[in-house]
């Protein structure tokens, strides 16, 4: 009788990942809301540490496109957790981070897998009613970017992102 090496998965830990199984069994409201507030916390720290008025005030986080990764394996492997978000967080709060990371990556070939992941985010938001419903709200910042200044609320700001990456 034959034992299965060490070096070698059997048929049923080939099957099985860990990390996709966790990832769909969170289910608490509050684990969402603070899954939410962390990603939204460290995503906006992109931006807003290169728009302080004191140079090196603010470290920058680096792990950003670990961060979107995360979210958007959220999105695809737990099917409660997008419904959440949409209903009762401020998904504009990623939203933003999500396009200056896209606009900021635009021209970096070494970056071109950022803006990959940018867009299938913005593709799977974009499929929900309530994100749309949500995208009418006022855009009040001022981005640290090269992008025009305008007021209009944040389906303006995906429109100027989007033409930006098209025309450059």
């Amino acid at each position: 009788e034959a034992q299965p090496t060490a070096g070698v998965a059997t048929s049923a830990t080939a099957t099985q990942n860990v990390f996709r199984n966790l990832l769909a069994r969170i289910d608490s409201p509050e684990d969402f809301d603070f899954i939410f507030s962390g990603l939204s916390r460290l995503l906006n720290n992109t931006h807003e540490a290169q728009s302080t008025v004191m140079p090196g005030a603010l470290m920058q986080v680096e792990c950003y496109a670990e961060l979107l990764v995360l979210f958007w394996k959220l999105m695809e492997e737990n099917p409660a957790f997008l419904p959440h978000v949409l209903e009762h967080c401020d998904v504009t709060k990623l939203l933003v981070p999500i396009l200056f990371l896209m606009y900021q990556s635009r021209r970096d070939p070494a970056r071109v897998g950022l803006v990959h992941i940018c867009t299938f985010i913005l593709l799977k938001l974009s499929g929900e009613r309530a994100f749309c419903v949500l995208l009418n709200t006022p855009f009040e910042m001022r981005l640290p970017t090269d992008l025009p200044l305008f007021s209009g609320s944040h389906a303006d700001l995906v429109v100027v992102v989007l033409h930006k990456m098209v025309v450059n």
